[in-house]
């Protein structure tokens, strides 16, 4: 696992684990999220931290969220998963 980081796609990893995944453009993913053998489309935005404390997006941000697990999957572009 590695602390946050911000790759130079502009990709924010935080605390995760990811093994031969692609990850595409701004993706977010949260900690100790586990990612194998994926395609991670990425996002054409980042997500402004007030639209989440303002309801915006039912409180679930753009990206992948903590503690989420995920193998052998394609995510589309500005999903949601997990919290």
């Amino acid at each position: 696992m590695e602390s946050t980081k911000k790759t130079d796609n502009g990709c924010i990893l935080n605390g995760c684990e990811i093994r031969g995944t692609t990850v595409g453009l701004r993706t977010k993913i949260g900690e100790r999220a586990v990612i194998e053998d994926s395609v991670i489309m990425g996002s054409d935005f980042y997500q402004p931290e007030d639209e989440l404390s303002n309801g915006n997006g039912n409180g679930i941000p753009v990206g992948i969220g903590e503690d989420t697990h995920i193998r052998r999957d394609i995510v589309d572009k500005n999903a949601r998963i997990g919290r």
